[in-house]
C-alpha cells in the first residue's frame, strides 16, 4: 500500500489509448478521425476549445511518439480501477490487508477483461497513448476530461 505524505492536490491525469482507423498522417487527418462532422469546439466546463486545436495538439503528440503501440504495451496502459471496499479505513491488521489484496486482484481481472474488449474493439487499428493533467491549465483540462476521442475507440486510466 503506498501512502502520499506532504502536499495533496485536487489535481488529476489521465492517460489514454486511442485506436485510429489508420496512420495519421497530418493535422487535417487527425481532426478528420476525430471529429467526422466537421469542424466544431469542445467545452466540457464552458472554456470552448476548436475542434481545429484539438487535432493540432494531438498531432504533435502523435509526431512525439516512437511508433504506435504494441498489444502489450497497450495491456500495460488499460488500467481499471474497482471501488474500494467501503470500510477498509474501518479494518485492521490482516483484515485490512485481505481487503486491499482482493481489490488489487480485482481491479487487475478487470483491467485484463477491459483489454480484451479495447482489443476486440480496436481490431487492426493504429494504436497511440496520450496523457493530459487539468493542472496544467484551461485547455489541458478540457483535453482531459472533453471526451475528445470520443468518435474513436479509445479507453481512459484516470489518475487521480
Amino acid at each position: 500500500m503506498k501512502i502520499r505524505s506532504g502536499f495533496v492536490s485536487n489535481s488529476s491525469s489521465s492517460s489514454f489509448v486511442v485506436a485510429f482507423p489508420s496512420t495519421p498522417t497530418s493535422v487535417e487527418d487527425v481532426h478528420a478521425m476525430m471529429f467526422p462532422e466537421g469542424p466544431s469546439g469542445v467545452s466540457p466546463f464552458g472554456h470552448r476549445v476548436p475542434s481545429s486545436q484539438i487535432a493540432k495538439t494531438v498531432w504533435g503528440d502523435i509526431e512525439r511518439q516512437d511508433a504506435p503501440l504494441t498489444k502489450e504495451q497497450i495491456a500495460d496502459e488499460v488500467e481499471v480501477r474497482v471501488p474500494w471496499p467501503r470500510n477498509i479505513w474501518q479494518l485492521e491488521g490482516e483484515q485490512r490487508e485481505a481487503a486491499w489484496k482482493k481489490y488489487e486482484e480485482d481491479s487487475k481481472t478487470a483491467s485484463a477483461k477491459r483489454t480484451v474488449e479495447f482489443l476486440e474493439e480496436a481490431g487492426d487499428s493504429i494504436v497511440y497513448r496520450f496523457s493530459y493533467s487539468d493542472s496544467d491549465g484551461d485547455y489541458f483540462t478540457v483535453l482531459e476530461h472533453g471526451d475528445i476521442f470520443s468518435s474513436l475507440p479509445n479507453h481512459r486510466s484516470s489518475h487521480h
